[in-house]
């Protein structure tokens, strides 16, 4: 995948879906309110807007679409849905409270900055890095007595991660580097 020129102007967020549908919209490949979203519309503005292979694309539109479970448009709210695609133990965002069906957008500096001591050179982030996150994450919501990420929100959690490294990893580098947080 040849980088784009889009890449240099996206800051790195954890989930991949609301890191690029966000940043998509904002820079005009989605619609800048970020309502009345198909998936055909998704997919292309993946393909243009992160040089994606249309089969990247198709199966992130498609298939978080479906996750989303609702028929027809979506906007960009709705991927906070909790458990839809959202899920508990992200890197950077805090969990869901109580019943509340939507997650916080906002990240927190604290989990910002345990992300920025990861790296065992200081300088990027690798995938040993992004694992050691996750299971810090995953045990702090353990040791808070929350239910553990299922086998699809896991899953989901690890693919988003290894996108991100695919997308923003300089070319031939190994990892994110700091200075894209």
């Amino acid at each position: 995948m040849s980088p784009h020129p889009m890449s240099s102007f996206v800051h790195f967020t954890e989930s991949i879906v609301s890191l690029s549908v966000g940043s998509l919209a904002n820079h005009g490949y989605l619609p800048r309110d970020g309502k009345r979203i198909t998936t055909e519309i998704l997919v292309q503005a993946l393909e243009e807007g992160y040089n994606l292979s249309w089969e990247l694309a198709d199966v992130l539109a498609y298939g978080g679409h479906y996750l989303l479970g609702q028929d027809g448009p979506f906007q960009l709210d709705d991927l906070a849905r909790h458990n839809k695609i959202e899920h508990d133990a992200s890197l950077i965002h805090p969990d869901v409270r109580g019943r509340d069906e939507y997650a916080p957008l906002q990240s927190v500096h604290t989990l910002w900055k345990a992300l920025e001591r990861d790296p065992t050179d200081g300088e990027k982030l690798t995938a040993y890095d992004i694992a050691k996150a996750r299971v810090r994450r995953e045990a702090e919501i353990a040791m808070a007595g929350r239910q553990p990420l299922d086998s699809v929100h896991a899953e989901i959690a690890r693919g988003e991660m290894a996108i991100a490294l695919g997308m923003f990893s300089e070319a031939g580098g190994d990892g994110i580097p700091l200075s894209m947080l």
